[in-house]
């Protein structure tokens, strides 16, 4: 009813004005190109987007799955505990493979951020995994669905590219979840189907991964071309687009139902994961000037320190980090360049039991307004996070002298 190719802005959007058009319900359709005589990727097609045009204006029409979507996300948990959770390899994901811990570095090498590994990871399935129509379709049996089956038959149906998927996720440090849902592909009219239950019909897997302090939906098995069929790969184009990848959840709601999922697993899974701490007896060192009376327990072979400790390092030989606690949402709040504010409990030394019991923190932790994973434990009344990836997150030098036992912290290099 209307086209127009426009050009981005400066700042990245685009506009144009619709004229002439009369009032009704219509869909919209999107594509991009770096040039204008070219082929132009597609962004947005199909009915997915809807308007409802009155006259001179148009407001969008909000999906049917929308709200049920947003309802069943909704309180689903970020705590460290939880990403803990999804973060652990199991009988279908076998994160702590050999094979695929090994192609997950070599897909993420060189790439320092979490989003962008997700992409590179979502970029390989689509370009390397083909989906097998033949199972599908019933011709041959469905194979072994398992991530390491998947990548040893680099063919599978969404199960198998979500199973990979969160096994890669996993390996390279991402959380990640397989989710089940009922979608408009294949075995649907493109339509949903009259009294289906979002809760319990499911006909797709799909995943999130939590980077940059936020779950990201990707659709790996929607954004790829590949396909093996009648025993052979039938179409070796891979990566089609990035529809599916970090989609809007609005966007999303067009074509997937999220089946609700329970997350009780995680309770349980917090109890299996007790630790013995062993109070580390040793002695930290500062810039190899002066004795750091920090308080630290070893755990599975590293240290693990208390974040106000480390606020007060900082404040005595560098710029300051303010801690705060949201307790009604259980969230660490830590904001760069602000006084730290001293409660008298901070650098009080040796811990005063040799050894206790260490426990998964149902906390959260937000660095300047951004939501973290951070490995720790609960300790007492106390939350011990790895003093490696404090000196990673801070841009402090972390290394360890056996000969006299001193853990050795260097701020040379920070700022």
């Amino acid at each position: 009813m209307f086209s127009e190719i426009v050009e981005r802005n400066y700042d990245g959007s685009a506009s144009f004005r619709i004229n002439n058009l009369s009032s009704g319900r219509y869909s919209i359709e999107l594509f991009y190109s770096g040039e204008y005589y070219t082929t132009y990727k597609s962004v947005v097609w199909g009915d997915d987007v809807q308007i409802q045009w009155k006259g001179d204006h148009g407001l969008f029409i909000e999906p049917e799955m929308y709200s049920h979507n947003a309802n069943v996300s909704s309180g689903k948990r970020d705590d460290i505990a939880a990403l803990t959770y999804y973060l652990s390899p199991t009988s279908v994901m076998q994160s702590d493979n050999s094979e695929i811990k090994q192609l997950a570095a070599q897909i993420t090498r060189g790439i320092t951020n979490s989003y962008d590994k997700a992409m590179a990871v979502h970029d390989w399935l689509c370009n390397n995994i083909y989906y097998d129509y033949d199972a599908y379709y019933g011709r041959t049996a469905y194979g072994d669905s398992s991530a390491l089956g998947v990548l040893k038959s680099k063919k599978s149906v969404c199960e198998g590219y979500a199973n990979l998927n969160a096994a890669l996720l996993r390996a390279s440090g991402i959380p990640a979840k397989k989710i089940s849902g009922y979608a408009l592909g294949l075995s649907t009219s493109g339509v949903w189907p009259t009294g289906m239950n979002p809760n319990n019909d499911s006909n797709h897997a799909w995943n999130e991964a939590y980077v940059d302090g936020r779950w990201i939906i990707i659709d790996a098995t929607w954004d790829s071309s590949n396909a093996w069929e009648h025993g052979k790969i039938s179409d070796n184009t891979g990566l089609r687009g990035y529809h599916y990848f970090d989609i809007s959840p609005t966007l999303f709601a067009a074509d997937h139902a999220i089946k609700n999922y329970n997350e009780s697993p995680i309770d349980s899974y917090i109890n299996s994961q007790k630790r013995t701490a062993t109070a580390f007896t040793g002695k930290v060192k500062i810039n190899g000037v002066f004795i750091l009376p920090a308080t630290l327990y070893t755990i599975d072979g590293s240290n693990y320190v208390k974040i106000r400790d480390i606020a007060a390092m900082l404040s005595g030989v560098d710029e300051d980090l303010g801690i705060d606690y949201n307790s009604a949402t259980g969230t660490i709040v830590m904001t760069s360049a602000l006084d730290y504010r001293f409660l008298g409990t901070e650098l009080s030394g040796l811990p005063s039991n040799k050894s206790t019991t260490a426990m998964l923190p149902a906390v959260r932790v937000c660095l300047d307004g951004k939501m973290l994973y951070l490995s720790a434990y609960t300790i007492g009344d106390s939350t011990y996070f790895k003093l490696r990836d404090l000196g990673e997150l801070f841009d402090f030098g972390v290394d360890y002298d056996g000969k006299t036992n001193t853990i050795l912290i260097d701020l040379s290099g920070r700022g």
